[in-house]
């Protein structure tokens, strides 16, 4: 994972440097597998630019030389990987997390999907892929969405596949009853709406 994403930011930040234009960000995906298949956790973005400006999001920087905000999936709190330790180690009667901050219901909610209850083994293998968007062809035909657009179109069509494992809360049906009407699910009885349940919110 640390050799992928860095090269991964390295390409970003040299895009950033010389004005090239390429690149968006990164696209990043926290999966398993299951019989063979890929079964989606967790996608996400970090865009190239802060906020207010043009300059290189803080989030990529200093990357290669320490970790840093490391792509949103740095140690620290309000951080991908830290907010999750700081929820699995929360539920670990042997462990003393007394130094981290109490963990917010998002990361509870990953520790429980993630790893056995009360402890900090994974209940299976976690894999971590990543790639610099640089607009070429999205998940629809003849589409070239912007890392922001392409980010919820993927997430759109994991929560259709794999409702019962996707962590995303952030560009899903909030109410998955109304999108079945209106594209016609149940009417025709192809699916149940047990399929688009609101998990884990």
């Amino acid at each position: 994972m640390n050799a992928r994403l860095k090269q991964a930011v390295e390409t970003v930040v040299e895009d950033h440097e010389t004005r090239r234009g390429e690149y968006d960000g990164l696209v990043y995906l926290m999966y398993t597998i299951e019989e063979s298949q890929v079964s989606p956790y967790y996608i996400g973005k970090t865009g190239m630019y802060r906020r207010s400006d043009d300059g290189l999001s803080a989030n990529l920087r200093n990357v290669s030389e320490t970790g840093g905000k490391f792509a949103r999936w740095g140690y620290g709190n309000a951080y991908h990987i830290g907010d999750l330790s700081a929820a699995v180690l929360d539920a670990c009667e042997d462990v003393d997390a007394s130094n981290h901050d109490a963990p917010t219901e998002k990361y509870r909610t990953w520790a429980r999907r993630l790893f056995e209850s009360g402890t900090h083994r994974l209940r299976r293998p976690v894999y971590f892929w990543v790639r610099a968007w640089d607009r070429s062809e999205g998940p629809y035909p003849d589409t070239y969405p912007y890392l922001a657009e392409l980010e919820y179109q993927l997430v759109g069509i994991a929560y259709e596949l794999f409702p019962e494992t996707l962590l995303n809360t952030e560009g899903v049906p909030n109410n998955p009853t109304a999108y079945a009407k209106a594209r016609g699910w149940i009417a025709d009885e192809r699916t149940s709406l047990d399929d688009f349940a609101d998990v884990d919110r």
